[in-house]
């Protein structure tokens, strides 16, 4: 390897290592804000039951931080995993039945990475009563996707899926001009070309999920 071209393996690597310790440098910030913000809500709250206040809103700023460091992070790392979900299920569902699990498994994110989860982790910490959390989290968040009515269309879809993993029918794949991939995409597990059906139906399926969750996103 020439000087050069070390030179600027070296310097691409040093600019990574940077922007990625940027990146972190950041996010520490929105989580530190965040984690300000939800001490002085959780305070402004035991403060407004002391003095029975009953129309007591959250710091308008307090609440900004938040939102932002929830959707700026948490929600992104659902969108990033529940791509990769997605095109894995696509992918599998030309090998086995099995991959319309993909959709629970983006409805198992879904879960991991709500409103609630996040309020329950970054919450763990105080003594809050279930109906104080449920108040909080209303008044933070506003409108939430219902997790039951999530969980009922996830397992809805996950059941046409698996009805459509019986029908085998070809849409756009040509199999005359596919026939050169396909000793290779066989080589450790056939590979069934007529599964078109099932792996568009998988994609579908994952896709309102994701769709539900951009909704909630930014209304």
């Amino acid at each position: 390897m020439s000087n050069s071209s070390q030179n600027h393996w070296e310097n691409q690597t040093q600019s990574s290592q940077q922007k990625r310790l940027h990146n972190l440098k950041i996010k520490q910030e929105y989580k530190s804000r965040a984690e300000n913000a939800l001490d002085n809500i959780i305070s402004e709250h035991e403060q407004s039951k002391i003095n029975q206040i009953t129309d007591w809103n959250p710091n308008p700023k307090d609440k900004a931080q938040i939102n932002r460091f929830y959707k700026r992070y948490w929600d992104n790392n659902f969108f990033a995993y529940a791509t990769i979900t997605l095109i894995i299920t696509f992918i599998l569902s030309f090998y086995s039945s099995f991959a319309g699990l993909g959709i629970l498994v983006v409805f198992i994110l879904e879960f991991s990475f709500s409103q609630n989860s996040f309020l329950k982790y970054y919450l763990n910490d105080y003594q809050i009563k279930k109906e104080d959390f449920e108040y909080l989290k209303n008044k933070i968040f506003g409108r939430q996707l219902n997790i039951l009515i999530t969980c009922i269309i996830a397992i809805i879809l996950t059941i046409i899926s698996l009805v459509m993993s019986f029908y085998t029918i070809g849409i756009y794949i040509n199999p005359e001009k596919f026939s050169i991939y396909l000793n290779v995409l066989s080589r450790f597990y056939p590979f069934y070309m007529d599964n078109e059906l099932f792996a568009y139906t998988n994609v579908f399926s994952i896709s309102i999920l994701i769709f539900l969750k951009i909704i909630e996103k930014w209304r």
